[in-house]
């Protein structure tokens, strides 16, 4: 891009007395990734709730499975409860939501280089 290459020979120019902020940073960056918006989950517990940034989401009829990254108080904190809703976000906004009332959920984890990789695994309930 033109514009792009303007810029980073203005920014080199002036290297000295230009700090860049990170706007300016992402729009000079090449990774196409970090100008995306993630979806965000919320897992409420009757010990408390974790949000984290989902990895993904798969649905075969009545039963889905969410995956993401977490540390292991976040596991810990799920395991030892039962969990009560979950509710995916996009910019603050639920646009899917599962409650225990309707669904049920059974969690499953793995430990990959301090980091836990967890999947829930909700099931819609008999009506």
């Amino acid at each position: 891009m033109q514009n792009n290459k303007t810029l980073e020979k203005e920014i080199e120019s002036n290297s000295n007395t230009v700090f860049m902020s990170e706007a300016l940073d992402e729009l000079l960056s090449e990774d196409i990734v970090s100008h995306k918006n993630a979806i965000t989950c919320c897992v409420k517990s009757n010990n408390g709730t974790i949000n984290f940034d989902l990895l993904s989401k798969e649905t075969l009829d009545d039963f889905s499975i969410i995956r993401f990254i977490c540390k292991v108080d976040s596991v810990l904190m799920l395991e030892k409860g039962d969990i009560l809703d979950i509710g995916l976000l996009f910019e603050k906004e639920t646009f899917k939501s599962f409650s225990k009332d309707r669904y049920t959920f059974e969690l499953c984890w793995k430990q990959e280089n301090n980091n836990y990789l967890v999947d829930i695994f909700i099931n819609k309930r008999g009506d």
